[in-house]
């Protein structure tokens, strides 16, 4: 029997190479066509064979409207997989975002070192749009301090439902799920903490369409905890909506084990040098609009509480 020559069992392997060329070479035009509109002409994907990959220089994205967004980096790594056109995964050097809803007086500004985000699609659907921010500088809503913190995240995620007529909930359907986190967190100058935040956004019809929210929409703060190594030292429970033509007005509960420096941090005043926890967390009624939040104290003013002299010193909120 006559063998092949090595040359011809090679054959297979060069066809197989040459049909996966021209298939990802139609999957990097497409990639192409897909980015020149967002950053303009000179974008080269190349990253051959596991992925695509085009790399930016000074990008941004701009969008004005009933949500403004803008964000700028120094440079962008921009790649996803040929056979997953779903997934975008970007590396960003020097990124900074500002987001503004201006009808509602609120909005949020991130500047961080580099930051990994990650956008997956279903369609139209905006399944998920996430990123990770390293050495971040933060400006929260309703905060009215710069913040800082060694890493930041946020996960934002679309779960779009029709209301149900039957239903007998107080809202309409969740339409959206934003997800925060931030580690060694110090607003103002503070004591470093830990922060995690689940909110929801409620509505009649997709969370886009901001007209449509503001008629019963809600914004639901599910839980949100500053926690530093001893435990959780603030938990807020809130819920927040807006009319035809005011701000988002956010009405809520506030438990702490440092209520002291919870009030202190409310009214812009220092806060006590030595307090300490107290045994159970003292809940207060909170409400306001971004830069007018009020604390609610209780009649007669505040109380102390029982505390333990072996409990540990209260972290400084602000600085």
């Amino acid at each position: 029997m006559r063998r092949l020559p090595l040359w011809a069992s090679l054959i297979p392997l060069i066809v197989g190479l040459a049909i996966y060329w021209f298939y990802w070479d139609r999957q990097r035009d497409a990639f192409e066509a897909a980015l020149v509109p967002l950053f303009g002409d000179g974008v080269a994907v190349g990253g051959f064979p596991y992925r695509l990959e085009g790399e930016i220089v000074a990008p941004r994205l701009r969008h004005d409207g009933q949500y403004a967004l803008d964000v700028r980096a120094d440079s962008a790594l921009v790649n996803r997989q040929p056979w997953r056109d779903s997934l975008t995964l970007v590396r960003l050097i020097e990124p900074w975002l500002q987001w503004r809803a201006p009808g509602l007086a609120v909005g949020f500004d991130v500047a961080s070192r580099t930051a990994q985000a990650s956008v997956r699609l279903d369609g139209d659907r905006l399944v998920r749009l996430s990123s990770v921010h390293q050495t971040a500088e933060l400006r929260l809503p309703f905060v009215g301090m710069p913040a800082t913190a060694a890493s930041f995240e946020w996960h934002f995620r679309e779960t779009p439902a029709a209301p149900d007529p039957a239903s007998r909930a107080p809202t309409f359907p969740e339409q959206a799920q934003l997800v925060l986190g931030a580690d060694a967190l110090r607003v103002g100058g503070g004591d470093p903490l830990k922060l995690t935040a689940q909110i929801g956004l409620t509505s009649a019809a997709p969370i886009w369409d901001l007209a449509s929210w503001r008629g019963g929409g809600t914004v639901e703060l599910r839980r949100l905890t500053l926690a530093d190594d001893v435990g959780d030292v603030v938990t807020v429970i809130a819920t927040g909506s807006a009319s035809r033509a005011a701000p988002l007005r956010l009405i809520g509960t506030i438990e702490t084990v440092c209520p002291f420096t919870l009030q202190a941090a409310f009214a812009g005043t220092p806060a006590p040098a030595h307090e300490l926890r107290t045994r159970k967390p003292m809940r207060f009624g909170f409400g306001g609009t971004a830069g007018n939040i009020e604390l609610l104290l209780p009649a007669g003013g505040q109380r102390k509480l029982p505390v333990r002299a072996q409990e540990l010193p209260c972290p400084k909120l602000v600085g």
